[in-house]
C-alpha cells in the first residue's frame, strides 16, 4: 500500500473466512498504517476484527483501496456509507454507520430520521408568541 494521500474507500480482508471490514478516507495510505499499528498492539477498536486478526495472524489478512473518490471527508463518508449499506452481514465486520453514526453527516437514512426525529421532540421554542 504505497499511495499517499489517495483517498477513496477501503477494506481489510480476513482471507479465510471473507469477511472484511470496510472504511474510508481521505490518506488510505495513512490509514492502512494506522489499522495495521492498532491490529498489531491488540488494541482495534472494531472487535471482530481484532479477533480474526489475533487467531489468523497478519499473513491472512490483505488491505486494498477498492475505490477512490474526492478527496474530501464528505464525499469519502458517502461513498464509504453505500458501502457499508450493500455489504452482507454475514460478511461485514464493522456496523452500519460509518464513524458508529458519531458526528456523520452521510450516515444512513434512518440513522438521520431517527435522529431528527428526537431532536424535534427535544427541541423548546426560544420565544414565546403572545
Amino acid at each position: 500500500m504505497r499511495e499517499y494521500g489517495k483517498s477513496g474507500i477501503y477494506h481489510i480482508l480476513c482471507k479465510p473466512t471473507g469477511q472484511r471490514y470496510i472504511g474510508g478516507s481521505t490518506d488510505v495510505s495513512n490509514r492502512y498504517t494506522h489499522h495495521r499499528f492498532k491490529l498489531r498492539r491488540n488494541s482495534h477498536k472494531c472487535k471482530p476484527l481484532q479477533e480474526l486478526w489475533n487467531k489468523f495472524g497478519e499473513e491472512n489478512f490483505s488491505f486494498q483501496r477498492i475505490e477512490e473518490c474526492e478527496r474530501n471527508s464528505i464525499a469519502v463518508r458517502e461513498l464509504e456509507q453505500e458501502y457499508l449499506d450493500s455489504e452482507p452481514d454475514e460478511t461485514l465486520l464493522n456496523g452500519r454507520e460509518v464513524n458508529g453514526g458519531k458526528g456523520n453527516p452521510a450516515g444512513s437514512l434512518k440513522a438521520r430520521e431517527v435522529a431528527l426525529k428526537a431532536w424535534e421532540t427535544k427541541r423548546k421554542p426560544i420565544l414565546e408568541k403572545g
